[in-house]
């Protein structure tokens, strides 16, 4: 055997012998999940047909973005947060049919989303 070919046999090993070293890099790269603690964050976008109330304040119809977590509802217009109040998650049997707003004499109660069994329930 030449002197070329035992230099290319080294070179072809040291390679391979680093592929399971650079594949595990990426394991390293890779976000980490949230911890328990973490609180997660919902964002959409919902429209108001009427005026309402969030959290005592009056928000006029149109589309808002809404964020929610754990513990309180926003309503965000143009990057400015419009209302809040604190909410909570809840479980329903069956997936709502559209998203919808749920009001009592105005005051925004509970929000369904389209499709989830998830809705969040205000308290005002």
């Amino acid at each position: 055997m030449s002197r070329r070919n035992l230099f290319t046999i080294a070179v072809i090993a040291a390679v391979l012998a680093g592929i399971p070293a650079i594949s595990s890099v990426t394991a390293f790269a890779a976000p980490r999940p949230k911890s328990a603690n973490a609180k997660s964050t919902f964002k959409t976008t919902v429209e108001l047909p009427n005026d309402v109330t969030l959290g005592g304040k009056t928000v006029s119809k149109g589309t808002y973005t809404l964020q929610a977590d754990e513990s309180k509802t926003t309503l965000i217009a143009h990057g400015k947060v419009v209302a809040e109040a604190s909410s909570q998650w809840k479980d329903d049997k069956g997936k709502a049919f559209a998203d919808n707003v749920l009001t009592d004499s105005g005051a925004i109660k509970e929000i369904r989303f389209g499709g989830k069994t998830r809705y969040l329930s205000i308290q005002n």
